[in-house]
């Protein structure tokens, strides 16, 4: 609310000494004319402003007092400041001037006795208030009316136009508008000295960071990185005490990121994380794309079979036409790509380390290929297969950093060699039951400065690091081309899959008994409540033990029992959608209840639910990436493997965005051509 002035002013004779004036708000309020609890101001020509003990003193302006009122909410704010009213000035302190006009009055011809009521405004003296009033704005405006002679005419000029005596704030007050401009705009957007980019300014950025940052994957990690069993929010491993080996020699403390195994690299790239160590292996496509660190450790991949089969296969020669899993994204899958072109080996990949070995046990796959520190760990835990002892080839771990962090990566390869030198990786490998007759060797090589390569036994001329991105394209575009026929072959056969079920659950909910339309409505309610992933996981590793379903079985009837629930629902409300009368008259005629379904209810359900059937079979096309946990290697899964392999996403994402797109469009042009000839003629 503004400041509520009032000047009240009585005629009190016929003279013509003086002159009359009224200055007015917007808004004019009565005030307690004797209230001794309400403090005076009064101005004038004649009066000067408050006295030095702060109270009011008594002013006058051509005989007419000038008086300033405020509601009990404005109490709250305290004024600083004199105000001297003539003809044409006025002088203020501790406030900006007001944005009001003097409005000119029609001069009296008489001498006014005025009657004033008491002031409500707050006394200066009381400084607590005062100091909080400079940081407040003003009023609405004021609008004062100077006095002028009898008969005479004067202009409307703006306040801020007229002299000003003074514009010095007092001090406190001063104080206070510099700390409510702290407060609201905050120590980064206060006027300095300084340039912006001072001395201070680079000491903070030049400032050491106390974290060392670096990324992992728990899951399935053992010995790398694992969540520890009596404390689930940590995580314990081999990696762990390396990372806070290398944290403690930069000074800071090793904080951990939980990122997927096969996204630590991109998660480096991006600069989520200082460092990637999880098991993480050198290879060739990671010293093109990242700063590499020295090895820290060398393992050897191996082959397992089951016990049963030790003697027959010894060799990936001898598992030609035999499938043979492995972990996504390593040196392992790319030996059996490999031995797949020359040996005719079938390869199946992974996401983890824990399922290759039980379905090797159960009968899934011939034989498993992975690093000899995940298969020794495993046969402590799982038993029914023999790690053969020939090496198929031989890796190193590593850390990996961005491009642009190589003055970190030299820092982390000294403190290494330091560990390797005092002693330090040896315990920590020992204390984890992985230190063998190859580490004292690979310390040895690396602490007299001689190179190691990133694999030995893997011809690294084929890898899509080596190659240019036109040529790595044009490799992995027949098998992105098989994938994606992986993927239609698999949408379209769980898409008629979920019709037929899903069909059937809409009639038993809308024709069948009470107890029918329970058991379907509560099968609905399951599917829809739980994630497809899980169901995926409980039909293929979940029933292993009772049912074998192989992978393809597995992902058909995942999909096509999940997307049965949401068919479902779109086809029972399309057939309560048709009008009851149209049922009615089927039924007069004669028709019974299988007839009216069939000829007259189910196809302009039908008409109805095509729209929603076609968002569900390109929802189902881009779900079925979801498989690949079972094994199934489709569009998204190779598109991943390309990417991973060649250390960019742009031209597999690209290519992969493209196939997908092929695959949908063609299936909506087609329901929008059905949509329009079935479409009812209006008029």
């Amino acid at each position: 609310m503004g400041v509520e002035q009032q000047l009240h002013c009585r005629n009190a004779s016929q003279s013509a000494a003086g002159t009359t004036g009224l200055v007015r708000s917007a808004r004019i309020r009565p005030v307690p004319r004797r209230d001794p609890s309400h403090p005076r101001i009064r101005f004038g020509a004649r009066g000067g402003t408050t006295s030095a003990s702060g109270s009011p003193r008594r002013v006058t302006s051509s005989g007419c007092p000038v008086r300033f009122t405020r509601s009990n909410a404005e109490r709250q704010v305290a004024l600083n400041f004199e105000t001297e009213i003539s003809s044409t000035r006025i002088s203020y302190h501790g406030q900006r001037p007001w944005s009001s006009r003097l409005a000119p009055q029609r001069s009296r011809t008489r001498a006014s006795r005025c009657r004033r009521s008491k002031a409500a405004i707050p006394s200066a003296s009381r400084s607590n208030r005062a100091r909080r009033s400079s940081t407040r704005r003003l009023p609405s405006p004021l609008h004062l009316a100077p006095p002028k002679a009898a008969g005479s005419r004067q202009p409307r000029a703006a306040i801020a136009d007229l002299p000003v005596e003074s514009t010095a704030v007092p001090h406190q007050s001063v104080r206070a508008l510099l700390a409510a401009a702290f407060v609201c705009l905050g120590p980064g957007d206060l006027p300095s000295d300084g340039p912006p980019d001072g001395p201070a300014e680079a000491l903070h950025a030049a400032e050491p960071p106390r974290v060392l940052r670096w990324a992992g994957d728990p899951e399935g990690g053992a010995p790398f990185v694992e969540a520890d069993p009596s404390q689930p929010d940590r995580v314990v491993g081999f990696d762990v005490e390396v990372a806070a080996l290398l944290a403690g020699g930069l000074g800071r403390t090793a904080r951990f990121l939980n990122v997927e195994f096969r996204s630590i690299d991109q998660a480096i790239a991006r600069g989520d994380a200082d460092i990637g160590m999880s098991g993480i292996e050198d290879t060739p496509a990671r010293r093109a794309t990242l700063a590499v660190t020295v090895p820290y450790y060398e393992f050897r991949e191996v082959l397992s079979v089951r016990d049963a089969d030790r003697s027959r296969f010894r060799s990936l020669a001898d598992l030609r036409g035999r499938i043979v899993g492995t972990l996504g994204d390593t040196i392992a899958y790319e030996i059996l790509l490999n031995a797949q072109r020359e040996h005719g080996v079938r390869v199946v990949s992974y996401d983890d380390d824990v399922h290759p070995y039980s379905d090797l046990v159960i009968g899934r796959v011939d034989a498993v290929l992975l690093d000899n520190v995940l298969a020794e760990r495993r046969h402590r835990t799982v038993r029914g297969f023999t790690i053969q002892p020939q090496t198929v080839a031989i890796g190193h771990y590593v850390g990996v950093l961005a491009p642009e962090n190589a003055a970190l990566r030299d820092s982390l390869n000294q403190i290494l060699l330091g560990g390797m030198r005092d002693g330090t990786l040896e315990r920590i490998f020992r204390k984890w039951a992985v230190w063998n007759d190859d580490q004292p060797q690979l310390h040895a090589r690396l602490l007299a400065g001689e190179p190691v390569p990133a694999v030995v036994g893997l011809d690294s001329s084929a890898s899509v690091a080596t190659m240019s991105r036109w040529d790595a394209a044009t490799r992995y575009f027949p098998s992105l081309i098989r994938a994606s026929a992986v993927t239609i072959v698999l949408s379209c056969l769980s898409m008629g899959l979920a019709v037929a079920i899903g069909v059937a659950i809409a009639t038993g909910r809308v024709y069948g008994g009470r107890l029918a339309r329970t058991t379907l409505t509560a099968y609905v309610e399951l599917i829809r409540g739980t994630p497809i992933l899980l169901q995926l996981f409980v039909l293929y590793y979940g029933l292993a033990a009772a049912v074998r379903l192989p992978a393809f079985v597995a992902a058909l009837l995942g999909l096509a029992l999940n997307y049965a629930a949401y068919e479902s629902e779109i086809y029972r409300s399309a057939l309560e959608a048709i009008p009851v009368g149209q049922l009615e008259a089927a039924r007069t005629l004669g028709l019974s209840e299988r007839q009216v379904l069939a000829l007259v209810r189910a196809p302009q359900a039908f008409r109805l639910a095509l729209a929603p059937m076609t968002n569900d079979f390109v929802a189902l096309l881009k779900d079925s990436s979801l498989v690949s946990v079972l094994t199934v290697v489709e569009l998204t899964k190779q598109t991943q493997i390309f990417a991973t392999n060649l250390g960019s996403w742009v031209i597999p994402g690209s290519l992969c965005a493209a196939l997908y797109l092929v695959m949908s469009l063609p299936l909506a042009v087609l329901a929008r051509r059905l949509e329009q000839r079935w479409r009812t003629p209006q008029g």
